[in-house]
C-alpha cells in the first residue's frame, strides 16, 4: 500500500515536472495533450499564469489570443478581472472591436470601459452607417447612444438627403427621426442634394447609355418629406425645374411636380423653349421632342413671335423637315410676310 502510494506520487510529481517543463518553453500543445490524457491538472504559480495571460492580452492584432485560449485549456485556468479590463482597454485603445468580443467570448467578463469613449466611438459607427460594429458594440459594453446624439446624426444626415441611411439608423436604433421648424434650413439643403444628385446620375446614365434604372424624383421627394415632415420650399424646388428643363429632364420634372406641386415659373419654361428651338441640325430632333413634352408639361404654349423666328431660321437654311416639325408641334404656320422676307421678296 504504501509503495502504491509512493509510485502515484512519484507519477504525479513527474507530471508536475513536466507541466513546468512545457510551461518554461512555452509548449502549450504539450501541456494540453498531458491533461487530456492523464486527467492531471498542473499545479503551476498562479502569479505566473496570470503574468502569462497579461503579456497574451497585449500582443498587437489579437495575435496573442489564440495562445491565451490555449493556456486557459492546458491550465484549467482564466485571466483574473483585472488582466481582462487591461486587454479591453488595450483594445479599444487600439480600435481593434474584434479582439474585444474574442475576449468576452473567452472569458466570460463583461468589459467596463469609460462611458464616454464608448459613446464617442458609438457615435461615429453612427455616423458612418457602420450598424454592424454600432450593434456589437452596444452589445458588448451595455452602453447607448443618448437619442439627442442619434437626433444630431439625423440632422446631419438630412442636410444631404440620406434618406436610405436615416432608414437604417432608425432601424438599429429605434429612435424615430423628428424634426423641426429650426431644422428647416438643414432639410431644405437635403431637398436641393436630392434633385442636384438625380440630375448627376441621370446624365451620367446618357453619357454611359446605362441600362440600370434611375429611380423617381417624385418618389425620392416624398419619402424625405415621410421623414422629415417639412415640405421642400417653393425657390428649392423650381431650381430644380429649371435644371431639369435645361437638361431635357422632362420626365423628372413631370414627376417632381406631381409630387410636390409646386408652380412652373414661366420664364424658365419660355426659356427651355428657346433653347430647344435653337439645337442645331444634329440635335434638331431631340429638341422638338423636348419642345412637345414640356409644352404638354406646363400647358404653357410658345410664343408666337419666337415660333416665327425658328421658323425664318429653318426657311433660311431651306429645313423642310424643321418646317414640318415646328408646325405639328405648336400648331403654327409660318407667316407669310415672313417667308417673303426670307426670299427677298420683302
Amino acid at each position: 500500500m504504501v509503495n502504491q502510494r509512493k509510485t502515484s506520487e512519484d507519477l504525479e510529481q513527474r507530471i508536475q515536472d513536466s507541466y513546468r517543463d512545457y510551461f518554461s518553453r512555452s509548449n502549450l500543445k504539450a501541456m494540453k495533450i498531458l491533461r487530456v490524457s492523464t486527467g492531471v491538472n498542473p499545479k503551476l504559480p498562479e502569479r505566473s499564469i496570470q503574468v502569462q495571460f497579461g503579456e497574451l492580452i497585449r500582443i498587437p492584432y489579437g495575435e496573442g489570443l489564440e495562445k491565451l485560449s490555449a493556456l486557459i485549456e492546458a491550465t484549467g485556468t482564466k485571466p483574473n478581472e483585472d488582466i481582462v479590463q487591461q486587454g479591453y482597454r488595450f483594445y479599444f485603445d487600439q480600435d481593434d472591436d474584434d479582439c474585444m468580443i474574442k475576449l468576452n467570448k473567452l472569458t466570460g467578463i463583461k468589459p467596463s470601459l469609460h462611458e464616454k469613449g464608448v459613446r464617442e466611438k458609438l457615435y461615429g459607427y453612427l455616423e458612418n452607417v457602420w450598424i454592424e460594429e454600432y450593434l456589437e458594440l452596444q452589445k458588448l459594453t451595455g452602453i447607448k447612444l443618448r437619442e439627442s446624439d442619434i437626433r444630431k446624426i439625423y440632422l446631419s444626415k438630412a442636410r444631404f438627403g440620406d434618406t436610405n441611411e436615416i432608414t437604417e439608423i432608425q432601424k438599429a436604433t429605434k429612435v424615430k427621426p423628428i424634426f423641426s421648424e429650426r431644422d428647416s434650413s438643414n432639410v431644405q439643403k437635403g431637398y436641393l442634394c436630392l434633385w442636384r444628385e438625380h440630375k448627376d446620375l441621370a446624365e451620367g446614365h446618357m453619357l454611359t447609355h446605362s441600362k440600370s434604372e434611375l429611380k423617381d424624383i417624385g418618389e425620392i421627394f416624398r419619402k424625405f418629406y415621410g421623414i422629415t415632415g417639412i415640405k421642400p420650399e417653393e425657390s428649392v424646388v423650381q431650381q430644380g425645374y429649371k435644371k431639369f428643363i435645361d437638361s431635357g429632364m422632362l420626365i423628372s420634372l413631370k414627376s417632381l411636380l406631381m409630387a410636390t406641386e409646386v408652380p412652373l415659373r414661366q420664364d424658365d419654361v419660355i426659356s427651355g423653349y428657346n433653347k430647344y428651338l435653337n439645337f442645331n441640325s444634329q440635335w434638331i430632333d431631340r429638341g422638338f421632342e423636348w419642345l412637345q413634352q414640356l409644352i404638354k408639361i406646363s400647358g404653357v404654349k410658345p410664343d408666337v413671335d419666337l415660333v416665327q423666328k425658328a421658323y425664318l431660321r429653318y426657311i433660311k437654311s431651306d429645313n423642310r423637315f424643321a418646317i414640318k416639325k415646328l408646325f405639328e408641334v405648336t400648331g403654327v404656320e409660318p407667316n407669310v410676310k415672313i417667308y417673303k422676307t426670307s426670299i427677298g421678296l420683302l
